[in-house]
């Protein structure tokens, strides 16, 4: 991929154990996987970034330029909601807004 690279589109899915990553670019596309880094996802995240970077012959601040769109979803908060392992909160609202 040279300077005249088409417009990168990225995805990334932060899960209770893995976090993958794809990159469409042309035709084509380059997948990877690392572990998740549940104390701070960012961690797992970016280290999916930086090995598709490699794999496209780029380094993350490469890479990031050539994007048109970045996504990210997250099975995280379904897996507190499913094994009941979040933090107690509340909610407190006025009249009307319940």
């Amino acid at each position: 991929m040279g300077e005249s690279a088409p417009q990168l589109v990225l995805g990334v899915d932060v899960g209770g154990t893995f976090t993958d990553i794809v990159v469409a670019h042309g035709h084509g596309s380059a997948r990877a996987k690392v572990p998740s880094t549940p104390h701070d996802p960012t961690e797992g995240v970016l280290a999916a970034v930086d090995l598709v970077a490699s794999m496209l012959g780029h380094d993350r601040s490469s890479l990031l330029p050539l994007l048109a769109r970045f996504g990210l979803g997250t099975t995280v908060v379904t897996n507190v909601l499913a094994t009941n392992s979040g933090r107690r909160l509340g909610l407190i609202t006025t009249k009307g807004f319940e």
